[in-house]
């Protein structure tokens, strides 16, 4: 996992200080939980269910810090950190109201990966772009495609395109023939 998209911009955060069989308030499931362990995610937080049931509802324990993060961190870093998958983390973000662009973690996350597309797609315009030079063009009319691609650090492709553009309108070969 790439470590600057799981970041956490705003930690440290620091798991509560329980322990097993203790009874505490689940934000996330908004009843009364016991905890029953520890999880062994990067960031140990406590597990818990139902105080009433142990049918249902298990699972990390959603406190005020770890409610601090789903509101503030990317959605890659809590699942990462806190050791949960993608879906978890959004319906505890759907649960406190949170989008997909609320965090400043995940506008951080998306503005980075738009930004490398755009910078990657920059520089394969401007490898298309590149003008032929006259000792380019003056190569093309005296050599094959293959010496002026070796000379110039072209594609054959190119050159062979450049030789059909440097061709006067009237000897080119009509489309289809």
């Amino acid at each position: 996992m790439n470590k600057k998209k799981t970041a956490l911009l705003f930690g440290p955060y620091k798991a509560p200080p329980l322990k097993v069989g203790e009874l505490t308030s689940c934000l996330f499931r908004d009843v009364e939980v016991v905890v029953y362990g520890w999880s062994a995610a990067p960031i140990s937080w406590p597990l818990c269910y139902h105080a009433r049931t142990r049918a249902f509802g298990k699972g990390i324990l959603v406190d005020e810090e770890l409610a601090r993060a789903i509101q503030h961190e990317s959605a890659m870093a809590v699942a990462h950190w806190w050791g949960v998958s993608q879906a978890t983390v959004r319906k505890w973000r759907g649960a406190f109201g949170v989008g997909r662009m609320d965090t400043e973690g995940s506008r951080r996350l998306i503005r980075n990966a738009a930004l490398g597309a755009l910078n990657a797609r920059r520089k394969r315009q401007w490898r298309k772009v590149r003008l032929w030079t006259d000792e380019e063009l003056d190569l093309v009319e005296k050599l094959s495609d293959a010496e002026v691609a070796r000379r110039t650090g072209r594609t054959v492709n190119a050159v062979a395109k450049m030789r059909h553009e440097q061709q006067p309108q009237e000897r080119r070969e009509p489309a289809g023939r």
